[in-house]
């Protein structure tokens, strides 16, 4: 029996993909241990696509922007971002997608001690330059409707180690 007469407890992960393994220890007065060869259980942590947060613009210019973006991904690592711009009506752009590989800056961040008490959790800041043809005293940047953003996930994510 756990406190208040419960008898199980509540277990609250983190957003990491990979495999948990638990064994309690118990033990009556004068620390006699009484658990059970059997007392174990284990369970996965799915891996799943990378998951935003929230996104906000942080810096204008005439032509771009600065977006800061904020997720998770469960593996631990992410490899491109793809991303679609969608102008008002009547306004056109060079390029309404883009794909940038952003693997090396995730491995860098992932593979650092400091990513360690953040689980999977990522900011990440991506300038970005439009090309296009709005009205004169327009800034290009204005006539954005909306700014999609996709992780597509890895053929194979990679598995996490065991959390013990």
């Amino acid at each position: 029996m756990f406190p208040n007469q419960a008898d199980a407890v509540r277990l609250q992960t983190g957003s990491v993909a990979g495999v948990i393994s638990l064994r309690p220890s118990f033990s009556v007065a004068q620390n006699v241990d009484v658990t059970p060869n059997s007392a174990a259980a284990s369970f996965v942590l799915p891996a799943a696509p990378p998951r935003i947060l929230s996104s906000a613009v942080t810096a204008r210019t005439s032509n771009g922007f600065t977006l800061q973006i904020t997720g998770f991904a469960p593996t631990r690592s992410v490899a491109q971002m793809d991303f679609e711009f969608t102008p008002v009506s009547g306004v056109s752009l060079s390029s309404a997608r883009s794909t940038l590989n952003v693997e090396p800056a995730f491995l860098v961040w992932y593979q650092s001690q400091q990513s360690q008490q953040y689980g999977s959790l990522f900011t990440v800041t991506i300038p970005f330059t439009l090309q296009g043809t709005v009205a004169a005293g327009q800034a290009l940047v204005d006539v954005l409707q909306a700014v999609t953003l996709a992780c597509p996930t890895p053929s194979a994510p990679p598995t996490g180690p065991a959390l013990n």
